[in-house]
């Protein structure tokens, strides 16, 4: 067994073992069995892990255009269909509502608002995590 192997099946030993994990404990290591059989360098493994990453959150892996072909969705014409957080608003500037998150109990809780909202420009890539806004002078505990 290689030692990315060793490495996840001791990893995946340590989470517990009730039926709900250890049915995600044998996908896991599925997913981590075809990597290392792929063969991949440090280079090459942070590159697939950050394209799956992104994938498997339906994000793009290249920068939103804005171009007419990116918009309307059967919900919403004036929503980008190749990342569902991204709208158009009466005007036709473009904006992410996802773009950040609050909370005010030193990160305990997180929530989104209408404050969760940032205008963009093109092209634009979304981020893989929301801005972390504190409020009430709360800091990350």
């Amino acid at each position: 067994m290689s030692n990315i192997l060793e490495n996840a099946k001791h990893e995946l030993d340590l989470l517990g073992s009730d039926d709900i994990q250890l049915k995600i404990n044998k996908d896991i290591f599925e997913v981590i069995s075809v990597i290392a059989d792929q063969g991949h360098s440090g280079f090459s493994i942070s590159y697939l892990i950050n394209a799956v990453d992104r994938l498997a959150k339906q994000m793009p892996l290249t920068s939103l255009t804005g171009k007419d072909d990116e918009w309307g969705t059967p919900a919403s014409p004036k929503q980008n269909n190749r990342y569902s957080s991204v709208f158009k608003d009466e005007n036709g500037k473009a904006y992410d509502i996802e773009y950040r998150i609050f909370t005010d109990d030193g990160g305990a809780t997180w929530y989104s608002n209408k404050g969760s909202r940032k205008y963009i420009e093109f092209p634009y890539m979304p981020r893989l995590e929301p801005e972390r806004v504190y409020l009430n002078g709360g800091e990350e505990s």
